[in-house]
């Protein structure tokens, strides 16, 4: 019988990351007094129980963002801070209708053998009671740690990194990764918006020294930071070749920048773009924006 439990690897002091069996890593930080747990992936295995096994702190929780695979064990704790921008997508990447189909289909794409009753129970989870809004600059206190929510729009409307300022620890989620930024999915910004926050990011640089995403390579050099902002910098002047890209969840246009590339639709390069194509959105729907 395979294990879906987390993989758990201390990284730092009091610093631990969670390895989700569906490829995603949520990090766990310890305080004196409380504990700070970021992301709770897709929903396999036993997130709260590997928490307990670590601290018996009170734990905050905090989405990176709504996406399925950063909200998945959610119900597992008493709340959930996300922003308020992706609240509606949380809710929806964690009702049943949603995860019979996603969940369903993106777990058995990383594993065609995934057992049946943890695939299941995976899809067939609760959602979160209660929720709060994170906003800029809001600090957590653990006691003798504290940590910043720092406001990246970009992935999602409502996408979130965390620094350490003491530890020189910056929590990244999808906003950096070692692959690439996905901004051509429905509830991505544009290019631009992405570059603000990468260009506020990287302006800091010097409040931290490495950075951990939520994917890929599980530790990255503020390197990779600087390659992003020059890759958003060169597809808003158009100086950057582009190649079409395709995924199961989307396609759009992929250019490329040292270790890293954006896959961006061409019409939403600019905020006013977004929000034309928001406006024909709604005019053809008749739906608000």
């Amino acid at each position: 019988m395979k294990s879906y439990e987390y993989e758990v690897t201390q990284i730092g002091e009091a610093t631990y990351r969670l390895d989700e069996y569906a490829k995603t890593h949520s990090y766990l930080l310890v305080g004196s007094e409380k504990a700070l747990l970021i992301d709770t992936g897709c929903g396999c295995g036993h997130l709260g129980k590997t928490v307990e096994s670590i601290t018996d702190k009170e734990i905050i929780v905090v989405n990176s963002h709504g996406h399925l695979d950063h909200v998945g064990s959610n119900y597992q704790f008493e709340y959930v801070w996300i922003a308020s921008q992706d609240e509606a997508l949380m809710w929806d990447s964690t009702s049943i209708v949603f995860r019979n189909e996603r969940i369903r289909s993106y777990l058995l794409s990383l594993d065609s053998e995934f057992e049946e009753n943890e695939l299941e129970r995976t899809i067939r989870t609760p959602q979160v009671k209660k929720v709060y809004h994170l906003t800029d600059g809001q600090v957590f206190d653990l006691g003798d740690r504290k940590i910043e929510a720092i406001a990246t729009p970009g992935h999602t409307q409502g996408c979130y990194c965390f620094l350490d300022r003491e530890r020189e620890m910056l929590f990244t989620a999808d906003t950096v990764c070692d692959i690439s930024i996905l901004l051509f999915l429905e509830n991505s910004g544009s290019v631009e918006t992405y570059y603000r926050s990468i260009e506020r990011l990287y302006n800091r640089r010097n409040e931290y020294k490495v950075l951990y995403p939520g994917h890929h390579t599980p530790a990255l050099s503020v390197d990779y930071m600087h390659d992003y902002l020059m890759c958003a910098r060169g597809i808003m002047k158009g100086s950057l070749e582009s190649v079409r890209h395709i995924e199961a969840i989307g396609d759009g246009w992929k250019s490329m920048y040292g270790l890293i590339g954006i896959v961006y639709k061409k019409e939403w390069i600019s905020d006013a773009d977004r929000a034309s194509s928001d406006e024909k959105i709604s005019m053809a729907t008749g739906q608000d924006t």
